[in-house]
């Protein structure tokens, strides 16, 4: 039985870099955050603990590297 529309989850934002180039290493993360962010919650109202916490766990990841600031003294902390 097909769901409502209120029940369907958000559909994600495509990941659109400006005209003419492919997307940045930060627009990609970010782009990967949102969506795993979805999923992670996905999983985690179906119950599907293991997948929830390794999508919460690229979800964190994304996070972090879509963050503004030097990426090399990120990693060598």
């Amino acid at each position: 039985m097909p769901r409502s529309s209120k029940q369907r989850a958000a559909a994600p934002v495509p990941l659109k870099p400006a005209a003419g180039r492919p997307p940045s290493g930060k627009e990609a993360a970010a782009y990967v955050a949102e969506i795993s962010a979805q999923l992670a919650r996905m999983a985690t109202h179906a119950r599907l603990d293991l997948l929830a916490h390794f999508l919460t766990m690229a979800w964190l990841e994304a996070e972090a590297q879509a963050q503004p600031g030097d990426d090399a003294s990120r990693r060598e902390a």
